[in-house]
């Protein structure tokens, strides 16, 4: 079988590029396609659309060297690297797509991955969506993620839906899960059907449990306790609120206490209230602690 590296050495001579030139085509330094050619090391898997059409070819004639006048093979692992990683990649035509595949109706294409028999867990990186009927378990994602299960990944480029919990790194986009939610911060809002323990959120926040939290960007509903940063909303909380400044809402906490620094509303609890300043009222079953009201105390 011929190798990647002596396709493209054997491909840039029969063109009568020198290896600067070729180079200089692909955007690459010399010393990369002279480590190419020499085997040192593979081109980026990015690249390989921009190779194959320089010389006149597609990906997989370039990649396993089929065609009418070269009937041998290219041994495609050359071009990966040994480590364990499965990697998914998309084309259409000689293009690599890092997005959704689609057709010319706009129905999405589902590609089946095979796992080990083993049943061990693979580490996946995925260039686009990740659809899934069950569990999704996986390291960084570019788009969005929509599960049957629980989502257990890092970085995730866009939403997160989830039939169960999820548990991530930053989220572009909103979450919206069924469970519990842990997990950095999300550029969106957050529905969650269980608690929810993360970092500052964009949108609004609405949980059945207790909120650990940064800063809100919108509302926030609790069913549970709240201990968050500033929020840009109202908060309303089964149980014990405690936050920073309250910007443009009314704090209430039907069965707890509130402990807040400035709310610019009014401020309802079941039991003892301790906030800096209120631009409104004060209505506590217990105890009230404050610096300055500007409304009535109850």
């Amino acid at each position: 079988m011929i190798k990647i590296n002596e396709q493209i050495s054997q491909l840039r001579r029969q063109a009568g590029m020198t290896q600067e030139e070729l180079a200089s085509k692909l955007g690459v330094t010399n010393q990369a396609v002279s480590k190419w050619e020499s085997a040192q090391c593979c081109p980026d898997i990015a690249l390989l659309p921009d190779i194959a059409r320089l010389f006149g070819l597609t990906v997989d004639e370039l990649l396993t060297g089929a065609s009418a006048e070269n009937p041998v093979a290219v041994d495609l692992p050359d071009v990966l690297k040994d480590d364990g990683v499965i990697r998914v990649l998309q084309f259409r035509g000689c293009e690599l797509i890092r997005w959704d595949k689609r057709e010319e109706n706009g129905e999405k294409n589902t590609i089946k991955l095979e796992f080990p028999e083993s049943g061990d867990k693979a580490h996946i990186e995925i260039y686009g969506n990740v659809e899934s009927e069950g569990d999704v378990n996986c390291a960084d994602v570019n788009g969005y993620v929509e599960a049957g299960g629980y989502v257990n990944c890092a970085d995730v480029g866009g939403y997160v839906e989830a039939a169960g919990g999820v548990n991530c790194s930053d989220v572009n986009g909103y979450v919206e899960a069924a469970g519990g939610v842990n997990c950095s911060d999300v550029n969106g809002y957050l529905e969650a059907a269980g608690g929810v323990n993360c970092g500052n959120v964009e949108g609004y926040v609405e949980a059945a449990g207790d909120v650990n939290c940064g800063n809100v960007g919108d509302y926030l509903e609790a069913a549970g306790d709240v201990n968050c940063g500033n929020v840009s909303g109202y908060v309303e909380a089964g149980r014990d609120v405690t936050c920073g400044n309250v910007s443009d809402g009314d704090v209430t906490a039907a069965n707890g206490d509130v402990s807040c620094g400035t709310v610019y509303g009014d401020v309802t609890a079941g039991a003892d209230v301790t906030v800096d300043t209120v631009n409104g009222d004060i209505s506590a079953g217990g105890d009230i602690i404050y610096n300055q009201i500007n409304g009535d105390r109850d």
